[in-house]
């Protein structure tokens, strides 16, 4: 058997056909010595039916030889092919000239009929594709066999072996036995001698034999003479041509007109047959004609038959691809034709349903659910069969253990391919999400009810300790205007120790009321302009301002916001107030301006206001620490009593109020900038 080329896939570039170097040489000449032999046998067979000329023959079988050793082995064959036309024409008495140009047009002929197909097709050797099949006819059997049809009639005119005057007809019989080569034992031998066969099945090896013996039967009443007034009888070549590819591929196809080819030309040449009504040479032309139509035909229909067979197996490979994929999907798929029968699911919904596949296929919601669930599942699926939108909802249903659960389905209507609607159905057990939303929402309603009695003891607590706080400060001021001079410098230290403290603990409980205030309050949401906003908050601080000798700046326009207004001055008065007292430059800046977008760990952040300093500077440690009810750090004369603390903590709770958030960005020595946003709530008006 002549050495197999790897299957070659159409879409990479043609096969490379040139000798390859690992051959071994003693391999390689058996290989060449076969291809030469049978060239020259196959030419001896083929002269014999030489008519119209000697040189000439309707029937030249090297044609088909030489394409599929090409194709088999590359171009390492071309010497071979050569060499066994050469030989075949040399010893029939043509001239050494007249044969050599012979070999060179033969040579020519399968060269580029092989280049072509790669080249062109990317042919693949089993012809189990239409492009094959084709490129194998337009290629090969029409176009490559006119060089060999040119160059040999040509070569036999310029040797004086035949006249000018015969040059058409001798080119048209060397061009049809050339293509019927081409056609018929090429693709045998390209089939047979590619790859093995499929494996033929225990009928299959009684039907072979069964094909072809009723093949050599008819063949046998036909030819042979037993139908010679009725010519139509060779028709009946096409019958086992289809049985042979339905059932047995290219290999049935190419052997069945291989027999059938040889049977014929072998009856014709004993006169018989129902080719047998005329002239020989006219009946063989005749007979070469129609079994290349049978052979094409045969090809097509082997290629149509494979292509489908392939296509089948792609198409089942992909239904099960779908399958194992639908089946690993957690959520639970069904379908359901317009009758409302389920037809299909996945894994995941059998489970679901806790029972096979078969308990269910064919049957609707009836045969499984209470009355009154069935209704609902019938109603909306009806109402995605009418609309053929899309349906998402909630729905319910009792299982077969009598658990309830809760589902969220999405449910769409397609089309099959006879056009009939069916309906698919996404599922999502959410009986857990439930019941944990259901217990979240119980915590939520507790926890907003501890917030609440909490901001209600620190606002009734406030209020109450108000009082005896107001009481000690005015029992301080009576003993220090009343016994100053007897409570001496000790004394005095000490009393007016007592009212500081007692003035600091009314501070602390007033910030108390307002914090707790924060919270309880209604937002008097509108829209406001920031910059007046700002110059207000200036004026008010004028004189602190002027004291420190601080400065606010603003790089452009801040844009409008929906906020409360009240509420958000104070936020940058805290801001600002902040950036001012903690700074140890001789000259404090404030810059307070606006970002339309910032970078942040969390994220990126739009609408961002800000207020920046080139004060001292906050540590990474109590960047969260500072946001904390009561949470100071000391001002740069190290002093930290000053305030109580809650300026920070009012602004955070504010911001949060209007759905934004506040971060802040600093580090010791290099000033601190106090990012925020007001949104959903409140935020930039456009």
């Amino acid at each position: 058997m002549l050495p197999l080329l790897p299957p070659h896939d159409p879409f990479e570039k043609p096969l490379d056909l040139r000798l390859t170097a690992s051959t071994g040489k003693l391999r390689l000449a058996v290989i060449l010595f076969i291809v030469a032999g049978l060239y020259i046998i196959s030419a001896k067979l083929g002269l014999s039916l030489a008519l119209t000329a000697k040189q000439v023959t309707l029937a030249w079988p090297p044609t088909g030889i030489a394409l599929a050793a090409l194709l088999l082995s590359g171009y390492r064959v071309l010497p071979a092919i050569f060499l066994g036309a050469f030989l075949a024409n040399v010893t029939a008495a043509e001239p050494v000239l007249t044969a050599l140009g012979i070999g060179v047009g033969n040579t020519l002929e399968a060269l580029f009929g092989a280049w072509a197909l790669q080249r062109f097709v990317g042919f693949r050797n089993d012809l189990n594709r239409q492009r094959d099949v084709l490129g194998l006819i337009l290629f090969s059997a029409v176009l490559s066999t006119m060089i060999g049809a040119t160059l040999g009639v040509t070569s036999l005119c310029l040797g004086g072996v035949q006249k000018w005057a015969l040059f058409l007809p001798l080119w048209r019989d060397w061009w049809l036995g050339d293509a019927a080569g081409a056609l018929i034992v090429a693709p045998l031998l390209l089939v047979w001698l590619n790859r093995p066969c499929p494996r033929l099945r225990p009928g299959m090896l009684l039907e072979g034999p069964l094909l072809l013996g009723a093949l050599a039967a008819a063949y046998a009443g036909i030819f042979m003479g037993l139908r010679e007034a009725h010519s139509e009888w060779k028709f009946i070549i096409f019958p086992f041509t289809i049985w042979a590819a339905l059932r047995f591929g290219q290999c049935g196809t190419t052997l069945v007109t291989f027999i059938a080819s040889a049977l014929a030309i072998w009856a014709l040449t004993g006169g018989a047959g129902s080719f047998g009504s005329a002239l020989l040479g006219e009946n063989l032309l005749v007979l070469q004609i129609f079994m290349m139509i049978v052979a094409a035909t045969g090809l097509f229909l082997g290629a149509i038959i494979a292509e489908r067979g392939e296509t089948e197996k792609k198409l089942q490979a992909t239904h099960q691809y779908l399958k194992n994929m639908l089946d690993n999907i957690p959520d639970p798929i069904f379908m359901k034709d317009k009758q409302h029968r389920w037809i299909d699911g996945n894994k995941s919904f059998w489970d679901l349903m806790h029972g096979p596949p078969e308990k269910f296929l064919g049957k609707s919601d009836y045969e499984f659910f209470p009355k009154e669930e069935a209704d609902v599942f019938w109603e909306k699926d009806n109402k995605v069969f009418d609309s053929g939108e899309v349906d998402v909802n909630e729905e319910s249903f009792t299982d077969f253990r009598g658990e309830r659960h809760i589902l969220s389905t999405k449910k769409v209507a397609f089309r099959n391919e006879e056009g009939e609607p069916f309906l698919v159905g996404v599922i999502r057990d959410i009986t857990d999400l439930k019941k944990t939303e259901a217990q979240l929402l119980k915590y939520t309603k507790e926890l907003e009810r501890s917030n609440q009695e909490l901001e209600d003891f620190a606002h009734i607590a406030s209020h109450d300790l108000k009082e005896p706080l107001r009481g000690l400060n005015i029992q301080s001021g009576f003993l220090m205007e009343d016994f100053k001079d007897k409570l001496g410098p000790e004394g005095l230290r000490r009393l007016t120790r007592l009212t500081q403290l007692s003035q600091r603990m009314e501070r602390l409980v007033n910030d108390l009321l307002h914090f707790s205030g924060l919270g309880r309050t209604e937002m008097a949401v509108q829209e406001v302009d920031p910059n007046i906003l700002v110059r207000d908050v200036q004026q008010m601080m004028e004189t602190f301002l002027s004291e420190h000798k601080a400065r606010i700046v603003m790089p452009q326009p801040l844009p409008k916001i929906v906020c409360d207004k009240t509420k958000i001055t104070e936020v940058f008065r805290n801001l600002i107030t902040n950036a001012v007292k903690y700074n140890d430059k001789p000259k404090p800046l404030v810059e307070v301006g606006f970002l339309d977008a910032v970078e942040t760990p969390q994220g990126q952040e739009h609408g961002v206001f800000y207020v920046r300093d080139n004060g001292i500077g906050i540590e990474n440690r109590h960047h969260q620490e500072i946001f904390r009810i009561f949470r100071r750090i000391a001002t740069p004369d190290g002093e930290r009593e000053t305030g109580t603390g809650m300026g920070l903590s009012f602004v955070k709770k504010i911001v949060e109020r209007h759905g934004g958030r506040i971060w802040v960005e600093s580090a010791p020595g290099k000033g601190t900038t106090f990012y925020f946003i007001l949104h959903p709530k409140g935020g930039v008006h456009e």
